[in-house]
């Protein structure tokens, strides 16, 4: 995804499930599948779909559905066909999408140095640039890029730690450090304050699952001091943190709304939809409908044309589909969280602490850019084995 894009992602999907379907048939002895998972990960998706019943049209129910596709392709391809989830494969599965994460975040910074030089000369502010212009070299919302190298250094941290415990080639820690900087800076240029913040919360997890307290207690201390450090020194990070400042939230200081004061009216405006529909929703193709409504009243015209979502998942789900979405929601990150923690598995409670913190500022789920990213590892490390949570990426 990181690398080819979405379409030929969605044909590597196909292959893959193809694959995964023949070995399955050929298999004298196939795996138990394990029902409860394959239920629990799919029920946001039948919800989903079962929201077409009330829609319009299917026409302009399906876009939902197909980008919400990956909430059931991966438990299919997973659980119930059981494509493979061992310790080897997780190894290969984590290192690929660092390394195309970091490819990605090299060339994207490579190709950005001639804007940015512009920028500097005409002393424009470094995170607008920089988020533009990786927007249109990638073609790929920013806050998706930062979950992607974000999520892409928290796999590495979790081997370079494992390796206190287990022996790693000089040669293989070089690389994975190397890698997990340069995805931290790149995700720092970019300047999202949530992925951030969730990234430390996530390296506090590994650090107390990896190591003993009193060794993770200080370098949790470190860790932070570290990131708070590089937010100060990092111009992209550092201007969007003045933001939340109340000097630094003003429009006397700037012509556009800076992204805290656009969340003003996003959150009003789901708040007053939420009042008069939060038993049943107002089902998913509604949702932007009405809050470009709501955007309109105010005046808010350029927010109608750039189409502005809840920017929350949860809320997102619960605007769409009542209750049941709320509950879907909870159940999905709820049980996933309670299997990690059963399993002591370090990397994937991590991981779902991350993704669960983002999709409190975005809405994750509801994009291919986030969804394909959660379900995919979200999946596979579910379906692993119970022995694996102490050996990931052996």
């Amino acid at each position: 995804m990181p690398l080819l894009g979405m379409r030929p992602m969605v044909f590597v999907i196909i292959v893959w499930l193809i694959l995964a379907l023949f070995v399955r048939m050929r298999s004298a002895n196939p795996t138990m599948v394990d029902r409860t998972a394959l239920i629990v990960l799919s029920v946001p998706f039948l919800l989903i779909v079962l929201d077409l019943l009330r829609a319009d049209s299917i026409a302009s129910g399906w876009p939902f559905v197909e980008r919400s596709a990956a909430l059931v392709v991966f438990p299919i391809g997973f659980l119930l066909l059981g494509a493979p989830t061992d310790a080897r494969t997780r190894s290969w599965f984590t290192t690929v999408f660092t390394l195309s994460g970091t490819v990605l975040a090299v060339v994207v910074n490579a190709l950005m140095l001639p804007y940015l030089s512009e920028a500097w000369e005409i002393d424009a502010p470094f995170s607008s640039t920089y988020r533009y212009e990786l927007a249109d070299i990638s073609g790929v919302h920013p806050p998706y890029a930062a979950y992607w190298f974000l999520v892409g250094a928290l796999f590495q941290l979790d081997v370079l730690l494992g390796a206190f415990n287990k022996w790693r080639p000089l040669r293989s820690l070089l690389w994975r450090t190397a890698s997990v900087i340069i995805l931290v800076v790149t995700a720092l240029f970019i300047g999202s304050r949530m992925p951030l913040f969730a990234f430390g919360a996530g390296v506090v997890v590994l650090l107390f699952m990896r190591l003993p307290r009193a060794v993770a207690v200080r370098l949790s201390v470190l860790a932070m001091f570290l990131l708070g450090a590089a937010v100060l020194l990092s111009p992209g990070i550092r201007e969007r943190m003045v933001e939340v400042l109340p000097f630094g939230n003003t429009t006397a200081q700037h012509i556009a709304m800076n992204s805290i004061e656009i969340r003003g009216p996003i959150t009003d405006c789901s708040l007053a939809l939420l009042e008069e529909n939060w038993i049943v929703g107002v089902g998913a193709a509604e949702v932007q409908r009405s809050l470009d409504v709501c955007y309109g009243s105010l005046g808010l015209d350029h927010m109608v044309a750039s189409g502005y979502g809840p920017h929350d998942q949860a809320l997102h789900w619960w605007l769409s589909y009542g209750i049941l979405g709320l509950a879907a929601f909870a159940l999905l990150f709820g049980w996933c969280i309670r299997r990690a923690w059963q399993r002591k598995d370090a990397l994937h409670l991590s991981f779902l602490l991350f993704m669960l913190l983002c999709s409190f500022t975005e809405d994750l789920l509801t994009r291919q850019w986030g969804v394909v990213l959660f379900a995919c590892f979200n999946t596979f490390f579910v379906a692993g084995s119970t022995t694996e949570g102490s050996e990931t990426n052996a």
